[in-house]
């Protein structure tokens, strides 16, 4: 059986922060998105977002081995 613990209080989350930390890891390439099956080229591509889009994150992840 496995073990559960409660969080009684929440974590606030500095979102410049956390913008900046997810600028950097897309730039390191670390994860990828698609939206509607299209993978944006660029930060700055201009994208289009509706009620019916599907939007995927992606983490890379090395693959290890030889």
């Amino acid at each position: 059986m496995a073990a559960y613990t409660t969080v009684s209080e929440a974590t606030e989350i500095n979102v410049k922060v956390e913008i900046k930390r997810a600028l950097e890891a897309y730039r390191q390439r670390l994860f990828f998105i698609t939206i509607n099956g299209h993978q944006p080229e660029s930060l700055e591509d201009i994208l289009v977002l509706t009620e019916k889009s599907e939007v995927m994150f992606v983490r890379v992840m090395p693959l290890v081995g030889g």
